[in-house]
């Protein structure tokens, strides 16, 4: 009896933490659908730098601090075709 109560709690629970990990996986997907509509509004650049964490760091080709700041304080490149 006390085996067959273990292992309920245990199903229970990890059908709690499945459930946790596909809203995770949702919430992830849903992030990245709204970052490539970004993008394609308002183009790669700007959409990488909206979506850029606070307090993230920048490398290429050496660490320049905040991601965020350096890379939107850059002029943009216009390339001519």
């Amino acid at each position: 009896m006390r085996l067959l109560v273990m292992s309920m709690f245990i199903l229970a629970l990890a059908a709690m933490a499945s459930a946790q990990v596909n809203k995770d996986l949702d919430d992830l997907a849903n992030a990245e659908r709204a970052f490539a509509a970004e993008t394609v509004k308002v183009g790669f650049r700007d959409g990488f730098i909206k979506y850029f964490a606070d307090d993230g760091i920048g490398f290429g080709p050496h660490p320049s601090g905040r991601a965020k700041n350096s890379c939107s304080h850059r002029g943009r490149r216009v390339r001519e075709r």
